[in-house]
């Protein structure tokens, strides 16, 4: 890196010192020639004349360069472009010129502190973790009230007016299904059809406060219900008193219970479907840990250690400051004679906390009622939680039902 500017500058002399001489060869070429041909034994033939322009047909230098005609002798080329030092001198580049590296402070910069990390500018991850309070779920005495076989609804291709279908279906647990569970008069109504509606294979189609669902009633005796009423439809199952689900992209039958999808893992540890992500249900402190990863651009530089709200460590060694209409915080090393910046941890931050450790954390609150740990450098802890492990499902039987090609009763 040392060696890079002296290279250039002997590059631009050298340059410079050929336009020079590129000058004088100008200048002297007529006085050199008359003279050898003074020195010369016998006389050269005279040249012939050169062609010449009228003064009032000659341009100018500067307009024959314009349209490519009369090159600019050497002393008006210019040199070749190069980067400026206006365009280094920020980021890494410009602390290794001041012989500094990042995590150190530069002096000119507001309380000393140092230079932005590069990691930092393309954005933070920060891990934020919400409690959500949630009642426990149901308990099945017995094994032969959960749902955890293979099959699987026919959807109808056409709706009872002979429309087809066209709204796609739910991947997702569905939550319109909560809309549902909130309308008393459509669950007397399908305890109600449930008796009723025994046909087998065949669709009956009922709208119920605003709610269009379809029942069907397959060859192996089972109930399924689908609902039409939201930006998808979905189809359900209706078994020992409770709502199932089959999930196909985690391989998994779901149940409904106080507002929520639940899957019972493997060993027995319950799962509940929060925030598009199943999450282990604590029993004991009857709350689920939810974990949202984000990304947080940093402001440009920190600013002053010394503005906005303070919290220092209970051991004095690390300084964490928010500041800002953004609320942005940042991470100090106090342990110097000034607070030297080591990173960037978020914005919308109302408090800060250090847990007691060992190891001690960092704890930030943010506005959205969520909070997120950090280690004393700055690093997020807790990521999220990667999803359970899939239930071993079989494959779906042959043996179901054609779908049908025409609506119920036809």
């Amino acid at each position: 890196m040392k060696k890079e500017p002296l290279f250039l500058a002997a590059l631009f002399a050298a340059a410079f010192a050929l336009t020079a001489a590129d000058r004088d060869d100008d200048r002297d070429r007529d006085r050199r020639g008359g003279n050898r041909s003074r020195q010369a034994e016998t006389p050269a033939a005279p040249a012939a004349p050169r062609e010449t322009r009228p003064a009032s047909e000659a341009r100018p230098a500067r307009e024959n360069a314009g349209r490519g005609e009369g090159r600019p002798s050497g002393e008006n080329r210019p040199p070749a472009a190069r980067p400026t030092e206006e365009r280094r001198t920020s980021g890494e580049g410009a602390a290794r010129r001041e012989n500094r590296t990042y995590g150190q402070p530069r002096e000119n910069l507001p309380g000393g502190e140092a230079v932005r990390s590069p990691q930092s500018r393309g954005g933070v991850n920060i891990y934020k973790v919400r409690q959500v309070p949630v009642a426990q779920p149901r308990r099945f005495e017995r094994p032969s009230d959960r749902v955890n076989d293979n099959l699987r609804p026919v959807e109808p291709r056409f709706s009872e007016s002979g429309e087809a279908i066209r709204k796609r279906r739910e991947r997702r647990p569905p939550e319109e299904h909560r809309s549902v569970m909130r309308n008393p008069e459509l669950l007397r109504d399908i305890r109600d059809q449930q008796r009723s509606e025994t046909s087998r294979d065949r669709y009956y189609w009922h709208n119920i406060g605003g709610v269009n669902y379809a029942h069907y009633y397959d060859d192996h005796g089972t109930h399924w219900y689908g609902f039409y009423h939201g930006p998808r439809f979905y189809w359900s199952r209706y078994y020992a008193n409770n709502w199932w689900w089959y999930d196909g992209g985690s391989a998994r039958w779901v149940f409904w219970w106080d507002n929520y999808w639940w899957w019972w893992g493997p060993g027995g540890a319950p799962y509940v479907y929060v925030d598009d992500s199943y999450y282990p249900y604590d029993m004991g402190s009857g709350q689920v840990t939810v974990r949202k990863a984000e990304t947080a651009a940093p402001p440009p530089l920190p600013p002053s250690p010394k503005d906005g709200r303070l919290w220092v460590s209970p051991d004095k060694t690390r300084l964490v400051q928010v500041y800002g209409k953004n609320s942005d915080a940042f991470l100090y090393d106090n342990t110097l004679d000034k607070p030297v910046y080591l990173a960037y941890l978020g914005k919308d931050v109302t408090k800060v906390r250090f847990d007691a450790g060992p190891p001690v954390r960092i704890i930030l609150d943010f506005k959205d009622g969520t909070f997120a740990l950090y280690d004393m450098q700055g690093t997020p802890k807790e990521p999220p939680a990667g999803p359970p492990p899939a239930a071993e499902q079989p494959p779906a039987p042959e043996s179901v039902p054609p779908v049908p090609e025409t609506p119920q009763g036809q």
